[in-house]
């Protein structure tokens, strides 16, 4: 008797195909990668400071493979704010072949970013999805700003504008403190191991009075405290002047560029 075995049983499935993803943003690509039957996580290289925080911020110039190959690995996705050149070879021709009209048009319209000139910080630690909308925190270490006079406030707005612009959004956690201490000991991602080295006794009792001066700042962007959710009110984004002290709440939200 001839016994014919069924082809499922011994044939593999082809690989899924790469999509074109270039020019999307990283999130809406990511997702078509997913839906084309590739279901781990893909590399993504570039990004600003703080790397990739929000994905729908980055737009993808590069990828490999390249569209309708068959995804043999891992997908490597480039990102940035913008593409140099993105598209079919068709309109990298048209681009090209710009008039210099168009050209000097576009030059006039687009301006660069500006560049930082508030005071140094350093970036200390920084967690993702902190908190009730899950949103990255930057503890910022500053030196000789109190917040007590509306200069000193002024220069610390500069630091979380800077802060925000860098990771592409204004709903972000920015704590600004004087002593790297109080941020080791606060972050989500320090504090036990904080605990294991000064001991429970100085995080619990000289910690919070170091606090009380050394902790300037607390941005929140895009929290509703009271409901304890994500929101996009006007309120939602708030300074707290003193956090661990005699807190004074100031309504407000940094200027994210555009795009940025």
């Amino acid at each position: 008797m001839l016994v014919v075995a069924p082809l499922s049983a011994c044939s593999e499935s082809a690989p899924p195909v790469m999509p074109d993803v270039v020019g999307q943003p990283l999130d809406i690509g990511a997702s078509e990668i997913e839906a084309s039957g590739f279901t781990d996580d893909v590399e993504v290289e570039g990004g600003g400071v703080f790397g990739v925080v929000d994905e729908s911020n980055w737009t993808i110039c590069e990828q490999t493979p390249s569209a309708g190959d068959p995804i043999a690995g891992t997908p490597v996705l480039t990102v940035d704010r913008e593409c140099t050149s993105t598209g079919s070879d068709t309109a990298d021709e048209a681009e090209d072949t710009a008039s210099p009209a168009a050209t000097a048009e576009e030059s006039e319209t687009s301006e660069p970013l500006p560049e930082y000139a508030g005071p140094d910080y350093e970036i200390v630690i920084v967690d993702d999805n902190v908190g009730p909308a899950d949103l990255s925190q930057f503890w910022i270490l500053v030196e000789g700003f109190d917040g007590t006079d509306s200069a000193s406030r002024d220069s610390i707005k500069q630091v979380i504008s800077d802060v925000a612009t860098s990771a592409g959004t204004a709903e972000v956690l920015v704590e600004v403190v004087t002593d790297r201490q109080i941020a080791e000991a606060e972050a989500i991602s320090t504090w036990e191991d904080f605990v294991a080295e000064h001991g429970e006794d100085y995080a619990i009792n000289t910690i919070p009075q170091l606090e009380v001066e050394g902790w300037v700042a607390s941005y929140s962007g895009g929290i509703d405290h009271d409901a304890g959710e994500a929101s996009d009110a006007p309120d939602a984004y708030q300074i707290a002047w003193w956090p661990a002290g005699q807190a004074e709440i100031e309504t407000w939200r940094p200027d994210v560029p555009a795009g940025n």
